[in-house]
């Protein structure tokens, strides 16, 4: 929390940190004069059937945005939606909150006191170490707030969204330059759709010209008060990014119907997410729920390590779903999902130092740390010889079970026949039934097979997963722990294979005491399924059709990380379909699009 706000004598907040005020007794005019009105707000809201998407330079005490939904409540439709995303380093604090709330006039003290609220019980919640956004919903979800938390060039950066109107607001460009750098208003252009407006009181010379070569046609106008002129603008005309950003634009509704084909994971997580959000959500799947490779009763659940200073945005994207879904799990599926945590088991002195290298990796310091032998024996359970990574959210997850259960929700209907009514948004979550078209898509089949083994009653089985080149959990509440997989490129079989299971068992080899638990252990069940993945590791998320259709969307090409990255692309899916920001940077989002080569 921001310490550096103080009241002065004549009770204006200052920032002590930049010498300025965050606004004076006539902040509200202002406000309503430089960016409400400077946007058009009034006009466009009116005009807004779908989301309209407000950005902002600094959220300070929250009075543009209280400012900004008073306008919206007032003058847009009950279809229509305002996504507010607003940058901040410095939080401050309720109590402080509330003493300049208190000088606002009396229309915006109730929505306020909402803020406050919400405020006070996302600082009371457990957030986790990663987390660089806080997201508030008001007037039953019709109005968001995101606040991106920390550098605004850096959130901007990590953020992907297009705003419809931007009002920029830090500090004065003399006491907080960083507010105002090019850098930053490319930024704030980058994140700006077709025919996206902003606002600011500023006229300084190098903001006008930093803000005319990030690509705004710009204009002054009259100011407020003792100010002379504001600057007001448009962004230029562009190309828009392959895979769309926002499904929608303002001028178009939100889905009001969703058909979603496949009922896997990843179509039972982008249903979900859909029907979570008001959307009646029809699912069609000839072949049932989780008929696939989504049947596995024990999937892996756990981030993917790589070596600081060497790129590898499979593993970065993969870490980033890990901690969403991760979360997602133990709120909304803790029945399905055990936390047991993960052991990533050295094999020999060659594999512990690359494992060290991995742990190393400050970026996924919250994700893992580095066991010696003696202690990854003793977490495990078991004789570990070479040390291990340790992945404490990691866990095991009964996907079949959680596939079914997301289905059950009430905005959601489950049928083998493909309806007649249309939909607004479809998603395209078929997994390996899509092989037919794998070849236009680059993708291929993957066969696995896992087998699920009774322990020996005189041995002691593992108290977390183990992972070498394959995967071991802890027996779950049936007493079976299950082991695999095979991974078996251009196999679309899902025949269950004896032969398999010794090449399952070698995975283990290099923990003795493991091995020989599995060699006397008895095989009570096989499972095999069939994935598709892409040549890259990473899932085929966004608009099947970028160029001209942003109504068939994709969730695919999951692979083996399907309990990761399917609840993660729903997430995505959601968020593009609603106009809020993907928690994601742009160029990543792009290395996302479905067809990629």
């Amino acid at each position: 929390m921001n310490q550096d706000a103080q009241f002065d004598n004549d009770g204006r907040l200052t920032s002590e940190r930049y010498g300025d005020v965050y606004f004076s007794g006539d902040g509200v005019q202002e406000t309503e004069h430089v960016f409400v009105a400077g946007n058009s707000l009034p006009e466009r809201f009116a005009a807004t059937r779908g989301t309209f998407v407000v950005g902002e330079t600094g959220f300070g005490t929250g009075l543009n945005f209280l400012a900004a939904a008073a306008c919206f409540v007032r003058h847009a439709g009950q279809a229509s939606r305002l996504v507010f995303v607003t940058t901040e380093q410095h939080l401050l604090g309720n109590e402080v909150l509330a003493k300049a709330h208190a000088q606002l006039p009396g229309h915006l003290q109730a929505r306020a006191a909402e803020l406050r609220n919400a405020m006070a019980v996302a600082s009371d919640s457990a957030v986790p170490t990663k987390s660089t956004s806080r997201r508030i919903a008001f007037a039953d979800g019709r109005i968001v707030l995101q606040i991106l938390l920390g550098d605004a060039t850096h959130s901007l950066r990590a953020n992907s969204f297009a705003a419809d109107a931007w009002f920029l607001d830090g500090f004065a460009p003399d006491r907080n330059p960083a507010m105002w750098s090019f850098d930053l208003l490319r930024e704030v252009a980058n994140h700006t759709a077709a025919q996206g407006t902003f606002a600011t009181y500023t006229v300084a010379g190098h903001v006008r010209r930093s803000l005319q070569d990030a690509g705004f046609a710009i204009e002054r106008a009259a100011g407020f008060g003792k100010k002379r002129e504001m600057l007001r603008g448009q962004r230029n005309a562009f190309d828009p990014p392959a895979n769309a950003l926002r499904l929608a634009s303002s001028a178009d509704t939100t889905p009001r119907q969703v058909h979603v084909f496949g009922a896997g994971i990843a179509g039972a997580t982008a249903a979900n997410a859909f029907a979570r959000r008001g959307v009646p959500v029809t699912v069609i799947d000839p072949h049932g729920v989780a008929s696939g490779a989504s049947g596995i009763q024990a999937a892996i659940v756990r981030p993917r390590l790589w070596i600081a200073g060497n790129p590898a945005p499979d593993a970065e994207m993969l870490a980033q779903a890990f901690r969403f879904t991760a979360s997602w799990l133990a709120e909304t599926a803790p029945g399905r999902f055990r936390a047991c945590g993960a052991l990533l088991c050295a094999k020999d002195e060659q594999e512990m130092q690359r494992l060290q290298q991995r742990t190393a990796n400050a970026a996924t310091a919250d994700l893992a740390s580095w066991l010696t032998a003696e202690q990854a024996s003793k977490r495990g359970g078991t004789r570990i010889p070479y040390g291990a990574a340790w992945l404490p959210t990691a866990g095991t997850c009964d996907l079949a079970g959680l596939a079914g259960d997301l289905l059950q929700h009430p905005n959601i209907e489950l049928r083998a026949d493909t309806p007649t009514a249309t939909a607004d948004l479809t998603v395209i979550a078929t997994g390996n039934t899509l092989a037919a078209a794998a070849s236009n898509l680059g993708t291929q089949c993957i066969r696995g097979q896992a087998i699920a083994v009774s322990w020996p009653a005189s041995d002691t089985p593992p108290k977390t997963v183990l992972c070498t080149s394959g995967y071991l959990t802890p027996p779950s509440h049936d007493g079976l722990t299950w082991i695999g997989s095979t991974f078996d490129r251009d196999d679309a079989e899902c025949d269950l294979r004896a032969s398999d299971d010794h090449r399952i068992h070698a995975h283990f080899a290099a923990l003795p005491d493991i091995a020989t638990s599995i060699a006397h252990s008895d095989t009570v069940q096989r499972f095999a399924g069939v994935r598709n993945a892409t040549a890259d590791r990473l899932p085929m998320i966004g608009s099947l059709d970028h160029a001209t259709d942003t109504t068939t969307v994709a969730s695919l090409a999951h692979g083996s990380r399907g309990a990761v990255t399917a609840p993660w692309a729903a997430r995505l899916l959601a968020d593009a379909a609603f106009g809020e920001p993907l928690p994601l940077s742009t160029s990543y989002w792009q290395r996302l699009l479905p067809g990629r080569r």
